[in-house]
């Protein structure tokens, strides 16, 4: 198989491929043995028709058009890796040569336009230097772990009051939408406070007393109904506060391995300070890839935005707000933009997801909406959302790796080593030469760029002529009306529009079509079209059709 490509935009190309009959030889027979299943003929068993009496009864055209549709989508991926590109969205196909004829073996010729990753010339991590803030451990800080750990010994006793921040309530909640409950949990001990659950919870609780309900409106947090806006009503059952024991030698030696209450107090501050520090790090990817996209300039197909924004507006039911359609597309267009780059630093690195991480991270995913992890792993099997997953995750490994290179200090200078945070890359990953590779890439990117200036001009080029033919044209017709005293002044000014230039494109059409629309159309109409489809797509089924 062979097969090229052609930059039209920084987004769109033009894959044209040529499948060999030998190549396609078994396509044909499959084709033929699946018809055969489905017709029953005299004096054959069904799967057992020979080929040639299948085009005898039904055409050959049938048994290749079937072939072709069973086999193309493999052809195209194949090419697709072969020039290395990376198609998004839906593509368009133009089959130009096939063998019909009885007997023929003329190779498979089509034609694929389809939007595309633009190309990216990477930036390497390591020429970049992130500057971070300094760990500093506050009395404070040491503090608010020592209460976190007086809390694990604390207990819990029922008052007879209001619920304050801090208290632990014992609620029930039920979620409705449309007045059909979609949620609800039973005696659940809720720390107020935390507003880590629902929003306007917290708010809700505080005040409350054991045996009072109320309602209020809330988006879920978690669930298939995650997201949508939700009457949420809340019960309490009881009001419990915590005790917590002191905070002494006799808690350092019955919580830890300290006998001073003042050596469990070093050690939490050495803690928080490991933890401030592996924060630091994680944080630093943020800064990163902020720093990544600085450093590039990334198009993004305006159809693929376009097909992502329609589809979020109608799940917001955002149709009338003109402002949250501009904040979508922005951020759906810078969404994409980051993948796009992610997934170049993916490839570079050679990044792998296998199971164990797709499974930990559906795990982690699942306990953050609180849903059963079967549940959740089941639910994201059925709705396709696996391979996002794992594209997800994916990317945020190539992100990590290339936090690897990048130089991190902090605001005194000193550097910073990512790997006591990160670990060492795993043993498949590598780090590429980001010089020769962007060396690649700027070749290929200035090729393309050629490639659009040559399919722009040469668009532009087909439309003048095509202008210059129809002013001919109308200036002819002009010409002949004048000199028929039958013509009416209104009838030569109708005429004379007739050579208005069309704004029919064959290059957006598919050759059924074009063919149909030049079958109405007048002569200068025809010319023009025929000249833009000979600088764009030059189908050969168009272009026999109307040879000269």
């Amino acid at each position: 198989m062979k097969s090229s490509v052609e930059h039209l935009e920084s987004t769109k190309v033009k894959v044209d491929i040529e499948v060999p009959f030998e190549e396609f030889k078994p396509e044909i027979d499959k084709a033929s043995k699946s018809i055969s299943k489905q017709v029953n003929l005299p004096g054959f068993r069904p799967g057992h028709v020979p080929t040639r009496v299948l085009e005898a009864q039904f055409g050959r055209p049938a048994i290749i058009e079937e072939a072709l549709n069973g086999s193309m989508d493999k052809y195209f991926q194949q090419a697709a890796q072969d020039l290395d590109l990376h198609p998004l969205g839906q593509p368009m196909v133009d089959v130009t040569d096939l063998p019909l004829d009885r007997g023929a073996t003329t190779p498979i010729k089509f034609t694929v336009t389809v939007s595309a990753r633009p190309i990216i010339v990477l930036p390497d991590p390591a020429s970049i230097t992130l500057d971070l803030e300094n760990v500093d451990v506050s009395d404070e800080d040491v503090d608010a772990r020592l209460q976190t750990l007086l809390a694990r010994f604390g207990t819990l006793k029922d008052v007879d009051r209001a619920v304050k921040k801090g208290d632990y309530a014992v609620i029930d909640l039920s979620a409705k939408i449309d007045d059909e409950e979609v949620d609800s949990l039973s005696e659940y001990s809720f720390h107020v406070g935390d507003a880590d659950m629902i929003d306007g919870l917290d708010e809700t609780l505080e005040g409350m007393s054991a045996g009072d309900s109320d309602t209020f409106q809330a988006p879920l947090a978690g669930g298939l109904h995650a997201g949508e806006q939700a009457q949420i009503t809340v019960t309490v059952q009881k009001v419990k506060e915590q005790e917590l024991p002191e905070a002494d030698d006799e808690f350092a030696q019955m919580a830890s391995e300290f006998d001073t209450i003042d050596e469990l107090r070093e050690d939490l501050r050495t803690q928080v300070g490991k933890d401030k520090a592996t924060n630091r790090v994680n944080g630093a990817r943020d800064l990163l890839l902020e720093k990544l996209r600085e450093a590039v300039s990334i198009d993004v197909p305006q159809d693929l935005v376009d097909q992502q924004v329609n589809e979020r507006i109608q799940s917001e039911g955002a149709a009338d707000d003109e402002d949250r359609k501009e904040a979508i597309k922005k951020e759906t267009a810078d969404l994409l933009a980051d993948q796009f780059l992610l997934d170049e630093y993916a490839e570079a690195f050679n990044t792998e997801v296998d199971q164990p991480d797709l499974l930990q991270f559906m795990f982690q995913q699942a306990q953050m909406y609180g849903i059963d992890p079967n549940e959740f792993i089941n639910a994201a099997v059925q709705t396709d959302q696996v391979n996002n997953f794992a594209f997800e995750l994916r990317r945020g490994k190539a992100l990590v790796a290339a936090l690897r290179l990048a130089k991190l200090q902090d605001a005194d200078g000193n550097a910073i080593d990512a790997t006591e945070v990160l670990g060492e890359k795993p043993e498949k990953e590598i780090v590429p030469d980001f010089a020769e590779l962007a060396q690649k890439r700027q070749e290929t990117l200035e090729q393309a760029e050629k490639e659009i200036a040559e399919h722009k001009k040469a668009a532009e080029d087909a439309a003048a002529a095509a202008q210059a033919n129809a002013d001919a044209a109308a200036d002819e017709a002009g010409n002949a009306e004048e000199g028929s005293s039958s013509v009416e002044p209104s009838q030569a000014e109708d005429a004379g529009e007739s050579g208005e230039k069309s704004d029919f494109d064959p290059a957006n059409a598919k050759v059924d079509e074009v063919l149909a629309y030049l079958a109405d159309a007048d002569e200068a109409e025809r010319a023009r079209v025929i000249a833009a489809e000979k600088a764009g797509k030059a189908r050969k089924t168009i272009l026999s059709a109307y040879a000269d």
